[in-house]
């Protein structure tokens, strides 16, 4: 978990701790790459769970007036 642990400035047990719980959730996915574990996001399903959130979350204000633009 170099890289991207020195990015993110985190250990390597509370990093693998962390992008386990985000595979488990279907939001990053992994794959090996010899000794390598190479991951990435999956911009679909965040934008289905920050529009649920949104919706779910701000109901009590009206909810989201429109889609929130992501990165």
């Amino acid at each position: 978990m170099g890289a991207l642990g020195e990015d993110v400035g985190v250990t390597g047990s509370v990093l693998t701790h962390h992008l386990k719980q985000l595979v488990s959730a279907g939001l990053v996915e992994q794959q090996r790459d010899g000794r390598r574990i190479l991951c990435s996001v999956d911009y679909d399903a965040i934008r289905g769970l920050s529009a649920f959130l949104m919706q779910e979350c701000c109901a009590d204000t009206g909810g989201l007036e429109g889609p929130v633009p992501h990165g």
